[in-house]
């Protein structure tokens, strides 16, 4: 996380490729468990990028405290 609270490029970049890889139909168990989660949540695929780098940057803020 930048000193300005936002994400680095390499964090989106790498929130970037889960939402790809999310995507692809390949027998992965933790791609599975993490597409499953979002669908539960109602989460569309579409917006899961954005969610997933909220959910990093609160996540970051709160380390940091």
């Amino acid at each position: 996380m930048g000193a300005d609270g936002t994400l680095v490029q390499a964090a989106r970049d790498r929130v970037r490729a889960l939402v790809a890889a999310l995507s692809q139909p390949q027998p992965h168990e933790r791609l599975a468990f993490v597409r499953d989660y979002l669908e539960r949540r109602g989460i569309r695929p579409a917006s899961a990028q954005s969610m997933l780098e909220a959910n990093l940057r609160r996540y970051s803020l709160e380390q940091r405290d």
